[in-house]
Order: C-alpha cells, then sequence, then structure tokens
C-alpha cells in the first residue's frame, strides 16, 4: 500500500458513522387485553411526527389506529390525569 491509499483508508475509518434510523429509533411497547402501546422515538432526528404514540384496538374483523405525536399524548395524559378519579 502507498502512502495515499493508507491515508485514505485511514480517512475513511475516522469518519463518524451516522446511525440508521433502525439504531436511532427506540421503541417501547406493551400490550394489554384489548389494546396495545406503542411508543417510538427517534433519539437524534428532530423531524415533527418522529416521535410518536400508536393506540391499537383490535376488532373482530379489523384494528383500529391511533396515532398521536408526543404533544398529544402529554395532553392526553394530564386530561386522564385531572378527569379519572384516583383509587
Amino acid at each position: 500500500m502507498d502512502s495515499n491509499t493508507t491515508q485514505t483508508v485511514q480517512a475513511t475509518e475516522a469518519k463518524r458513522k451516522v446511525p440508521t434510523l433502525a439504531e436511532r429509533e427506540e421503541v417501547v411497547s406493551q400490550s394489554f387485553s384489548s389494546f396495545k402501546l406503542r411508543l417510538s422515538r427517534d433519539s437524534v432526528g428532530k423531524k415533527k411526527l418522529s416521535n410518536r404514540l400508536t393506540i391499537t384496538v383490535p376488532d373482530s374483523r379489523s384494528e383500529s389506529v391511533i396515532k398521536l405525536t408526543i404533544r398529544e399524548a402529554r395532553a392526553l395524559q394530564r386530561f386522564l390525569q385531572n378527569n379519572l378519579p384516583t383509587e
């Protein structure tokens, strides 16, 4: 290997690796008897709608899917905390 090739290889290896969407996405999900919750967050990207809460309610013939942004999910959380009685 000549010195130019060695420098090129070193420069290529030194480049910052950009994570793929699958590598940077965090997904948390939980299933209940009548619905499923899935929270997906892009830890790097700040695009609109990159962080979402998905609620899936299966039906006998199909399933209903409700997709909320994190802001909408927090508004839902506050609404439920304020209006549901505590146990």
